[in-house]
Parts: structure tokens; C-alpha cells; sequence
């Protein structure tokens, strides 16, 4: 697993921990953030 897909995991992982909201909607603007500020 390469390093860009496992930090993904991660950050979706506190996203949903964080604020309860476990949505594919909100995993994917999330996700989207992550690869355009990265």
C-alpha cells in the first residue's frame, strides 16, 4: 500500500471518528481536499 493511499485511510478514518458523519458523500469531499492540498 503506498504511503498517499494508507495517509487516505487515515484521514478518512478521523474524519468519520471526528465528527460522526460516515456518509460516502462526505468521505469523498474529504478525500478530494486531501488529494488537491497534498
Amino acid at each position: 500500500m503506498s504511503q498517499t493511499q494508507n495517509n487516505r485511510i487515515v484521514f478518512t478514518a478521523r474524519l468519520i471518528q471526528h465528527s460522526g458523519i460516515a456518509t460516502p458523500g462526505v468521505i469523498d469531499t474529504n478525500i478530494n481536499l486531501l488529494i488537491t492540498y497534498n
